[in-house]
């Protein structure tokens, strides 16, 4: 059984959309599990009137935590020997749990990655144009090596099957934003063999809501922590190619959304970051990735980041 996990928050114009593209799957041996996060509009009831349709619906309700929490709450009640994450605002075309299960159990994999396409509220697709080939499968060494070509793809939740084991003493981090970077380097270590399949499994809404569009916060930051996170676990692990790719993302990240959030209410985390970076910075000087220029705006903002903002900022 696939256990399909929908977190939801203040999303009464698409919950239904999503659950009705769950409810048409030609697999059928699921159970769908809404966890309604303490939602202020009509989700949760929404939620209550869905489950009444179908006995395979499961809805909790619980307090505000984050998409994390709601994650994690629905783990802790799951009953499936696979898991499936679908946000609440996407949806999923009808043969998305038999392509993933058929790969992933012909393929004896912990986890197959599926294609996907995003579209906008105008329903205009935009396809990410992924080619395996039909099925591609990775293991040991060859898994963090995929993230050179392919990071994004595999870090986000959704688009994935996994096996429920691979959760055991594992959760999302919660309290964070862009959760997903923070553990999606620890599932792929527990990864004897992760299987890719060029199939499309998912409909990613893109919207003026959505966390990569959003207005840029302190909390926007959380994806330097878990680069470097990310970094520091591919260095113990002798990936360094894979490591090196991460700290290209790193500077990114601090060069383009650094000196844009408010340093002066954030002084403490703004510390704790920039800390983060220094710790960093001897690897970031090898990284061939990095131009000479790239090299010397690094080892200044390291030294002195309000130097670097008047130079570069």
């Amino acid at each position: 059984m696939i256990s399909i996990i929908v977190p939801v928050y203040n999303i009464e114009q698409y919950i239904e959309e999503c659950v009705e593209s769950v409810l048409a799957q030609d697999y059928q041996d699921y159970e769908l599990i809404l966890v309604d996060d303490g939602s202020i509009d009509t989700s949760g009831t929404i939620c209550d009137r869905l489950q009444a349709k179908d006995r395979r619906i499961y809805v909790l309700h619980k307090v505000n935590g984050g998409l994390s929490s709601a994650r994690n709450a629905g783990l802790d009640i799951s009953n499936g020997e696979y898991v499936f994450f679908l946000d609440g605002d996407d949806r999923i075309p009808s043969d998305c749990l038999s392509n993933m299960l058929m790969a992933i159990e012909k393929s004896n994999s912990d986890l197959c990655v599926g294609d996907y396409i995003r579209f906008d509220t105008k329903d205009v697709d935009a396809h990410t144009n992924i080619d395996w080939n039909g099925i591609r499968l990775l293991e040991g060494r060859q898994i963090p090596d995929i993230y050179l070509n392919y990071g994004g793809y595999f870090v986000v939740a959704w688009n994935k099957l996994y096996r429920k084991k691979i959760f055991d003493n594992l959760c999302y981090n919660e309290g964070k934003v862009h959760e997903d970077e923070f553990l999606a380097h620890k599932i792929w270590k527990k990864c004897a063999r992760i299987c890719c399949i060029d199939n499309i499994v998912y409909h990613y809404r893109y919207t003026q809501n959505s966390i990569m569009n959003s207005k840029l916060t302190i909390k926007r930051l959380d994806s330097i922590e878990a680069y470097c996170d990310r970094i520091k676990s591919f260095r113990k692990d002798g990936h360094d190619l894979a490591a090196q790719n991460v700290e290209y993302l790193l500077w990114q990240d601090v060069r383009l959304k650094y000196f844009r959030v408010d340093s002066q209410e954030n002084k403490k985390r703004m510390f704790e970051l920039h800390k983060l970076i220094r710790k960093n910075w001897k690897y970031l000087m090898k990284n061939v990735k990095f131009t000479y220029k790239e090299k010397i705006a690094i080892s200044i903002f390291c030294v002195n980041s309000t130097l670097y903002q008047r130079m570069w900022g």
